[in-house]
C-alpha cells in the first residue's frame, strides 16, 4: 500500500492553505506571521488554530476556535473550488496512481484537512477512480504526526505488515507520521518543506516529485 498526502504531494495549491490559515489566525491575533506557521506544516488545521487561540488573550477560547475554523474552511473551500492555480502536481498523476494499482498495490490518500475539504479535492480532480481509499484527520482520534490515519487505512485493507506500507508526503510531519506508524517513508520536494527539513525527519528516500516513484517500482 502507498499512502499519499494530498496538498503539496499530489495537488499543487501554491501555499493557499497556509495563506488562508494565516488570515484566520490574524483575525484574533494580528501579531502572528506566516513564518510562525512553518513548524505546523502537515498538522490538522483545526489543531493549529487551537494552538494559537490558547496563546492569545481571547476570553472565550472555545468559541474563537470554532469561529476561526469555520471561517478558514469556508474561505479555503471557495479557493479550492474556483482558483485556477490549484492543480495536480502533474497532469499524469491519475495515470500514475492507476498504474500503481494495476500492480496490485493499494493506493490511498490521507490529509490534515477535514473530510469535507478532502472530498472536495478528490471530486474536483476526479481521483475517485484511481484510489482505493482516503481518510482525513477529523476521522480519527488525532491527526499527524500520530499514526492513526495510517493504522485505520491498514486495518481497512487487512495489511498487518507495516513494512508493506509506504507513506509519501512533502512535510516533516508527514514523514514522522510514517515513522510513528512504522512504515517506510518517502519525502517529495513539491510542497511545503525543503530538502533540509525533510532530511531531519530521516525518510527512507527523498524524491523530486511523486511522479518519480515509478523508478522505485520497476
Amino acid at each position: 500500500m502507498i499512502i499519499c498526502d494530498m496538498a503539496g504531494t499530489i495537488i499543487q495549491e501554491r501555499g493557499i492553505v497556509y495563506q488562508v490559515l494565516h488570515k484566520s489566525i490574524q483575525r484574533f491575533d494580528p501579531k502572528v506571521t506566516l513564518s510562525n506557521l512553518s513548524r505546523f506544516h502537515g498538522y490538522p488545521k483545526r489543531d493549529v488554530i487551537d494552538h494559537f487561540v490558547k496563546k492569545s488573550n481571547v476570553r472565550d477560547k472555545e468559541s474563537m476556535v470554532e469561529t476561526s475554523y469555520d471561517w478558514f474552511k469556508q474561505t479555503l473551500h471557495k479557493e479550492y473550488r474556483t482558483n485556477k492555480d490549484v492543480t495536480l502536481i502533474h497532469p499524469k498523476v491519475p495515470w500514475l496512481l492507476d498504474d500503481i494499482r494495476s500492480q496490485g498495490i493499494k493506493v490511498c490518500l490521507n490529509t490534515g484537512y477535514d473530510k469535507e475539504t478532502k472530498d472536495l479535492l478528490i471530486d474536483r480532480f476526479d481521483l475517485d477512480w484511481v484510489i482505493d481509499d482516503s481518510i482525513s484527520s477529523d476521522q480519527v482520534l488525532s491527526g499527524r504526526p500520530e499514526p492513526y490515519m495510517i493504522h485505520k487505512l491498514a486495518n481497512r485493507h487487512g495489511i498487518k505488515n507495516r513494512y508493506h506500507i509506504v507513506k509519501i508526503g512533502d512535510t516533516y510531519t508527514d514523514i514522522m507520521e510514517g515513522h510513528n506508524a512504522e512504515t517506510r517513508t518517502i519525502g517529495v520536494l513539491t510542497g511545503a518543506d525543503t530538502q533540509c527539513i525533510l532530511e531531519l525527519a530521516k525518510p527512507t528516500r527523498i524524491l523530486n516529485s511523486v511522479m518519480d516513484i515509478t523508478t522505485l517500482l520497476e
